[in-house]
């Protein structure tokens, strides 16, 4: 057993209704949603919302979105804006929360590169602002389980 060793498991899986991406919703807690501007990847999300909605119907009851990261994003472009558009409407909930992290992460060579020499940015690039988007990521991230921790202790103790 993983829990316990680490303090979080990311499991990178595709965006379609694959057999490890089903997987991945069968025993994950959290899912944590990553689009680019591109038509393909909005229509992406709306199908990941779907699928989560399915495997919490098929077992796996507590499975939540954790939030959505954009990534690839390239700034002033119309799909970018229709894309943040879609992603805080439709990831907004009831109580006026956006699951849409503050954090973007933007258009850059360094990350093919990377992938390329089978290493992170953090490996090839430790110092590049979208390295440093990567970090700010992890540390919205780590804020967000945080207060999501002191909400469920607060709803135990009222209890």
């Amino acid at each position: 057993m993983l829990r316990g060793k680490y303090d979080y498991i990311f499991l990178d899986t595709a965006p379609n209704e694959t057999t490890p991406t089903v997987a991945a919703y069968a025993a994950a807690e959290w899912f944590l949603l990553s689009a680019m501007p591109d038509p393909f990847a909005v229509a992406g999300l709306k199908d990941a919302l779907e699928d989560i909605d399915s495997a919490r119907r098929h077992g796996n009851e507590g499975l939540r979105v954790l939030g959505v990261v954009l990534s690839g994003v390239a700034r002033n472009t119309r799909l970018g804006a229709v894309l943040t558009e879609y992603v805080e409407k439709a990831f907004t909930l009831p109580s006026g929360f956006c699951l849409k992290f503050k954090t973007e992460i933007g258009r850059s060579i360094v990350i093919p590169e990377a992938q390329k020499m089978g290493q992170t940015v953090f490996q090839t690039e430790p110092r590049h602002k979208v390295t440093e988007q990567y970090r700010e990521l992890a540390r919205e991230i780590e804020k967000r389980f945080t207060a999501l921790e002191e909400q469920e202790s607060e709803v135990a103790a009222a209890k």
